[in-house]
């Protein structure tokens, strides 16, 4: 969900006009088909219930159609590349929800689970990285001429 809510925010903010969104996930090889919800700040155990979220997080949010890739290696499990003809800047977080980026607020907002996004798509889920505290969440930003 937050990589939705980034690239949603790049493209009203930036005022991008985005053409097409690649996704390049690890596989997830599961035999888990319940419907069970799955935690906003825990890992999806079934890559075909993962990629269907992405697309349709991705999707109510930009109004494009990404195209999540699923196979092989991933160079980097946060970078968000944005690519034009003669140029592209990378967008890398430090840390992540794996290490230290956990929901601010209620305990409501650390159960928030997939369902409650399809409920509402705008749903803000503030976060802040308990591993810096007062810190706030830092970014790595790259900007290459091609």
């Amino acid at each position: 969900m937050l990589l939705a809510k980034v690239i949603s925010r790049l493209k009203n903010e930036a005022d991008l006009n985005l053409v097409s969104i690649k996704v390049i996930v690890a596989n997830i090889v599961s035999i888990d088909d319940s419907d069970v919800a799955v935690n906003a700040i825990k890992d999806f155990t079934n890559g075909k219930k993962r990629n269907l979220f992405l697309k349709d997080a991705i999707f109510e949010l930009t109004g494009i159609k990404p195209e999540i890739l699923d196979t092989g290696y991933v160079e980097h499990e946060r970078c968000l590349t944005v690519k034009a003809n003669d140029a592209e800047v990378c967008i890398r977080p430090d840390a992540g929800i794996a290490r230290g980026w956990v929901p601010f607020g209620r305990r409501d907002n650390t159960e928030c689970a997939d369902r409650d996004f399809r409920e509402d798509w705008n749903m803000d889920l503030k976060l802040f990285n308990k591993q810096q505290r007062g810190a706030g969440i830092l970014y790595t930003v790259s900007y290459k001429q091609l």
